[in-house]
């Protein structure tokens, strides 16, 4: 169809006319043949390093924005590391307060049940009232007691310290455990 128009308009004939003229040019000699396909050569190169300049520009924005993408995910890596590091010291803060007040824990506890503390020398103290001694080191038939109440249960302080010692751990690490999806 646009073949068609141009016929029309007489342009038809007129491109006709000049592509015979360029070709009888072309061939009129070997020189002018050389001519035309150093043209071709030359804009074949141009367009070639036009093609080449945009792909580099491509692969230039390609890989800048990869290098992007490595320093924000290496920033929040950073990040996320620093907010657990900072949990891990809050966590060890709070164990450290919790196992500081482990001998005011073991006197209130005491206080409130009516237990006198134990000797240094580990022997049970006697009981007042249906209350148990707390004796310094554990009593030899303390392995085992039965929780009726006219039975004694006695604990060595250092059984005390140790099993306070374990929950304030197991109570750090569970509020620490806790606080890391807080933020997602």
């Amino acid at each position: 169809m646009p073949g068609l128009a141009l016929k029309l308009l007489g342009v038809w004939s007129w491109i006709r006319s000049a592509g015979a003229a360029a070709l009888k040019w072309a061939f009129a000699s070997a020189t002018h043949l050389l001519l035309v396909a150093l043209a071709l050569a030359l804009g074949w190169g141009v367009w070639e390093r036009r093609q080449a300049r945009h792909w580099q520009a491509n692969a230039v924005k390609l890989f800048a924005g990869w290098k992007a993408d490595r320093e924000r995910a290496a920033a929040a890596q950073a990040a996320w590391l620093a907010k657990l590091k900072e949990n891990a010291d809050g966590a060890e803060q709070a164990h450290s307060d919790m196992d500081r007040g482990s001998g005011d824990r073991l006197a209130a506890y005491a206080a409130a049940h009516r237990l006198p503390a134990g000797p240094a020398d580990g022997s049970a103290v006697p009981a007042q009232g249906a209350s148990a001694g707390i004796p310094g080191l554990p009593a030899p038939d303390a392995v085992v007691a039965s929780l009726r109440p006219a039975d004694q249960l006695t604990i060595s302080v250092a059984d005390w310290t140790a099993c306070d010692a374990d929950y304030s751990y197991a109570l750090a690490a569970h509020l620490w455990a806790q606080g890391l999806n807080k933020d997602k």
